[in-house]
């Protein structure tokens, strides 16, 4: 499956009810395209941790979210 979620504001409470979506066993996911929204490093510390067992996601894109930092990175 493949999400296009660029340009729509998701910030950190978007990025934990997606980290639920990509922790899942049974998730498909395989790119996520989450550039230029209101994503910062605790948004971003969120996802890492979904995706710490998740095997099926190839690409995410996290370009233009200004609110990561060299931490987040």
């Amino acid at each position: 499956r493949v999400f296009h979620l660029a340009n729509t504001g998701i910030g950190k409470s978007a990025c934990a009810s997606l980290a639920r979506l990509l922790s899942s066993p049974h998730s498909k996911v395989c790119y996520l395209s989450l550039r230029n929204n209101s994503i910062d490093d605790d948004a971003v510390s969120v996802l890492v941790e979904a995706l710490a067992n998740n095997t099926t996601l190839m690409t995410l894109t996290l370009r233009g979210n200004s609110g990561i930092s060299e931490v987040g990175w």
